[in-house]
């Protein structure tokens, strides 16, 4: 393969490694959706389905090779993943900034708006890959409780 079918694929085999952990905890699963490597030939509505504490949780895992910016060309499943949310889903995106090697994670919301040819992703604070995921479970089992 080339190095452009392989884009990505560092970030989200981080991600189905940390979730593979984190499945052992009986409220939480997890599921990768394949994708056209995979031979699928339905899109996929974004990467990883999550189900923590009853709530589902939509994640999409982006790769860049930048310090904050992604590139609108890069995320398209955001209309999915809004439609998700309309149904009652949770949605976020988590960017692993490879020449950093940090992660931000934003709910879907922060991609609803187009502006030049990227989002500048400066406003979210630098993560670990652990602390993002942890967060976003936290928040959202919060969210389902009130």
């Amino acid at each position: 393969m080339t190095d452009y079918a392989n884009r990505g694929k560092e970030a989200e085999g981080l991600v189905k490694k940390h979730l593979a952990k984190l499945s052992t905890q009986s409220d939480f699963t997890f599921y990768r959706f394949p994708d056209a490597r995979a031979g699928s030939l339905q899109t996929a509505p974004a990467d990883f389905m999550l189900l923590h504490k009853g709530q589902l949780i939509l994640l999409e895992v982006k790769q860049v090779e930048h310090s904050y910016r992604l590139p609108h060309q890069n995320l398209t499943q955001t209309p999915k993943l809004v439609r998700y949310e309309m149904a009652g889903a949770k949605s976020y995106v988590l960017v692993y900034f490879r020449p950093d090697k940090c992660w931000r994670i934003a709910p879907v919301d922060f991609f609803k708006f187009k502006s030049g040819g990227s989002w500048d992703m400066r406003s979210i604070e630098v993560t670990t890959l652990e602390l993002a995921i942890g967060n976003i479970l936290e928040t959202e089992n919060e969210a389902h409780n009130t």
